[in-house]
């Protein structure tokens, strides 16, 4: 004999809980996968698609969302009145400083299915800006689920056992026209386009490069991309670190390329200007 009643277990079933979502620097496509499998009730063994079994979703701080890339000036929002000249276009930018709830309804609302459910799901979608809930829905609130994307943490939430931990990584040194430049990130030439002179490199030099890392050298200046304009007297010699008899073998190594397309195509090359003032 079951412990419940059959009016009990009824009840337990098809009962709606309230889960709660923390879309603080989260994307607002993986904020409204969750949202849609818990406003349909996908998650539950009596799904049906003709059933109204789905449960209530709450999501704060989407005020805070994030978009990878640029996503916030490119993506674009469209809307048509339905009269002559009533085209709206909107990027998500400025979607977002209009109404901060925006970007995550539009994207919960694409996600659920194209039928006469979907506004009543949507009925149940609470979405709030801040932090801040009413009692009401507070005292409802049976479960949070898990952020979909871990945040990394600031250097200052680190304590000085976590920093004093973390492994010491070797730092190589090249010497390069009477100054001794020190490589500080693992950059390569189509994530950055900054040319530096290394010139006079010896066979003599530290040789703490490996075949596995490719280094590109920096110094207190910085060109950007776009704006820096390549010479050809200035860069026409690349020499890969590729190999173990690199600097044994350093003019062997030097390879000319036939245009500035083929030094970006390749990734695995530091480029060697002759001179930069």
């Amino acid at each position: 004999m079951s412990s419940f009643s059959r009016s009990a277990q009824q009840w337990a079933t098809f009962a709606r809980s309230w889960f709660l979502i923390d879309a603080r620097m989260q994307p607002p496509g993986k904020i409204a996968t969750m949202c849609s499998v818990r406003l349909q009730g996908k998650h539950k063994p009596i799904y049906h698609a003709l059933s109204d079994c789905g449960d209530h979703v709450v999501v704060i701080n989407t005020k805070h969302i994030a978009f990878s890339g640029n996503k916030w000036e490119q993506k674009v929002y469209s809307s048509h009145t339905g009269f002559p000249g009533g085209f709206k276009q909107v990027t998500a930018a400025q979607l977002h400083l209009k109404d901060p709830k925006a970007i995550v309804r539009l994207a919960v609302y694409g996600m659920l299915p194209r039928n006469l459910h979907r506004r009543t799901m949507m009925q149940r979608l609470h979405i709030f800006p801040e932090d801040e809930l009413p009692d009401d829905i507070r005292a409802n609130l049976t479960e949070e689920l898990p952020q979909p994307r871990e945040i990394p943490r600031k250097l200052s939430e680190y304590t000085q056992e976590e920093i004093d931990a973390f492994p010491r990584l070797w730092i190589p040194y090249v010497a390069a026209s009477r100054h001794l430049l020190k490589t500080e990130f693992p950059l390569t030439i189509t994530a950055l386009s900054v040319l530096l002179p290394l010139n006079n490199v010896s066979s003599g030099d530290e040789r703490h490069f490996d075949s596995c890392h490719w280094y590109l050298c920096t110094t207190s200046f910085w060109f950007k991309p776009k704006k820096f304009k390549i010479r050809t007297p200035i860069i026409e010699r690349c020499f890969s670190i590729k190999g173990v008899g690199l600097w044994d073998n350093f003019d062997s190594e030097i390879k000319r390329s036939k245009s500035l397309s083929a030094f970006r195509r390749n990734a695995k090359i530091i480029m060697r200007p002759y001179d930069i003032e």
